[in-house]
């Protein structure tokens, strides 16, 4: 029993570390070079779901399972179990609240959002132009995207269009937006 205790407060004790610090290593990313791929995406199908998110070797997976392993080791122990028992009841436990923590962990990876914008997503925006420009020449203009303004470079399509017109988004040119007066 005392093996399991020791086991399971070595886990705890990095797990709140972890909490505290931040993951301390990811064996799916640093093991991936060692291995040559990466063991967060070993090509395990979750339904059609992809695999990107954090790796089910993650520090905070692994930790977790190692304090659920001596927990579930030492209640087996405790209530006269042979060793070989508890050493199942062990790992049972283990892997039951290491896969619940990743499981969560992809649940809340995937819940988060990006801040990345296609600048094809703008055409057909209307706005106003903050830099006026000559046609051709670049100025800048401020459009309603996700829920705020934003300004972005832009370039007239036929014709010069002074600050404070109104415009159209017809067209990207890399991070360059084509505008033309509202009409």
């Amino acid at each position: 029993m005392v093996g399991f205790l020791i086991i399971g407060g070595v886990g705890f004790t990095l797990l709140i570390f972890t909490w505290i610090v931040g993951e301390m290593f990811d064996l799916g990313h640093d093991l991936a070079g060692f291995v040559g791929h990466e063991i967060g995406t070993a090509g395990v199908d979750l339904g059609g779901h992809d695999m990107a998110g954090p790796s089910p070797f993650s520090s905070r997976v692994v930790f977790t399972f190692l304090t659920a392993f001596g927990g579930g080791g030492a209640i087996a122990s405790m209530y006269g179990q042979p060793m070989g028992i508890s050493i199942l009841f062990a790992l049972a436990a283990g892997l039951g609240m290491a896969s619940s923590t990743w499981l969560l962990a992809r649940l809340l990876w995937h819940r988060q959002s990006s801040s990345t914008l296609e600048m094809s997503t703008l055409v057909g925006r209307k706005g106003r132009v903050v830099v006026g420009m000559a046609s051709g020449a670049v100025g800048q203009v401020t459009l309603l995207v996700g829920g705020g303004s934003s300004t972005f470079l832009a370039r007239s399509k036929g014709g010069t269009i002074a600050a404070g017109d109104n415009v159209e988004v017809v067209d990207c040119d890399g991070d360059t937006l084509i505008i033309r007066r509202d009409s």
